[in-house]
């Protein structure tokens, strides 16, 4: 066996030996919520007129693994499928011109945190905890739509709109607006629950802030950075 391969299983013995043990002293829980995101951008436009951005609802799901210690001390990590939406709009002389974007993330946060009131994760009670740290993720897909201005295409019917209606989905294989797909940032976290035994439901805030900005050359300091706030309602199972 070569060097990669027994480092890999070292490894994933040592991972499995954690998680038995864990689970043997009851410091492990499950998690799974779903819900809203609301996202804005982070931006300067000093550069343009009769311009700007404007935020927009989208769907977000988080599974996440936390692992107690100490107590009222947890770390936690886990996978999230994010919506990070928004609107380009034009104003003034130009209204009416605009492009709505959905944009569809992976992300990988891993946050440590505590609990405020009550740690009665193997009991019924009221719980409230706090928790903060870094998240890494992936952009999967955009999709777009909007109305832009078009320059006196005669029609077949005769007409001649100033304005045409758009619907596409980004091309990252081309990818001529030159975006950065690979993003990273901090989030913030607060959710209040009940415990029924090793069962419980609880309701979950979770504000992200993008420090990787949209584009991937950041020459003239005018990049775009994601601020996300994401509002779910959850289960959770105790081991």
């Amino acid at each position: 066996m070569n060097k990669p391969n027994l480092r890999l299983c070292c490894f994933l013995f040592s991972a499995a030996v954690f998680l038995q043990e864990a689970v043997a002293q009851g410091n492990l829980e499950l998690n799974l919520d779903a819900g809203a995101t609301y996202n804005s951008l982070d931006y300067n436009l000093s550069n343009r007129v009769d311009s700007r951005y404007n935020g927009r609802w989208g769907f977000g799901t988080n599974l996440s693994l936390e692992y107690r210690f100490y107590d009222s001390f947890f770390v936690s990590g886990g996978v999230s499928f994010m919506q990070h939406n928004f609107e380009f709009e034009r104003t003034g002389g130009r209204e009416g011109w605009y492009t709505k974007s959905r944009n569809n993330y992976l992300n990988i946060p891993i946050l440590v945190g505590a609990y405020l009131i009550n740690n009665l994760l193997k009991e019924k009670g009221l719980w409230l905890r706090i928790a903060g740290g870094a998240y890494t993720g992936y952009w999967l897909s955009m999709h777009r739509k909007g109305q832009y201005p078009v320059f006196g295409e005669l029609q077949w019917d005769g007409s001649m709109p100033l304005s045409e209606k758009v619907r596409e989905r980004y091309d990252f294989k081309r990818n001529e607006n030159q975006l950065n797909r690979i993003h990273y940032g901090l989030q913030g976290q607060f959710q209040a629950g009940y415990f029924f035994g090793k069962h419980g439901i609880y309701a979950s805030y979770s504000y992200l802030y993008g420090l990787s900005g949209l584009q991937k050359n950041n020459e003239n300091g005018r990049n775009m950075y994601h601020k996300t706030s994401m509002f779910n309602i959850g289960i959770s199972r105790n081991f």
